[in-house]
């Protein structure tokens, strides 16, 4: 009997784990800027990061010491350049570019009001639905009748 309730508890703190996680949305939205810092990294570079509404972070290498060449986090490439750039949407980018041709970007000033879209995604295209307009009438041919302008032939 002990082994049966120690069983359907185990079982029921599954289910219970199962409820509690969140299962991962592949949809696809868009993604916005969740948050920008600034932060000294291990190697003694200042850098901005950039969280975003997918849970991904964009790097930017800005100022490091003099031997130092910072690398990409997910390859070992170096970095060619950073510099500042303004947006379309008005935002001022920090962007690095790398030596493989790859960008990373980080929104650091915005005008009021403006929620910049992480590089490389694109929003969805807008709906556009007709106008509804009826369909245009065709006139008719007047009928022919049998009779002459005055009257039957």
């Amino acid at each position: 009997m002990r082994r049966f309730i120690l069983g359907a508890l185990a079982g029921l703190l599954g289910l219970a784990s199962l409820a509690v996680t969140p299962a991962r949305s592949d949809a696809q939205g868009l993604v916005v800027l969740t948050r920008v810092y600034a932060e000294i990294s291990r190697n003694g570079c200042l850098t901005y990061v950039s969280q975003w509404s997918d849970g991904s972070y964009m790097i930017v290498p800005w100022v490091c010491p003099f031997p130092i060449v910072p690398l990409r986090n997910d390859a070992p490439v170096p970095l060619v350049r950073s510099y500042t750039e303004r947006g379309r949407e008005g935002c001022i980018w920090y962007v690095a570019l790398w030596a493989d041709g790859v960008f990373t970007g980080v929104p650091w000033v915005c005008p009021f009001g403006i929620a910049p879209l992480k590089p490389g995604t694109v929003p969805p295209p807008p709906r556009i639905v007709p106008p509804l307009v009826p369909a245009p009438t065709v006139p008719q041919p007047a009928p022919v009748l049998p009779y002459g302008v005055f009257g039957p032939y």
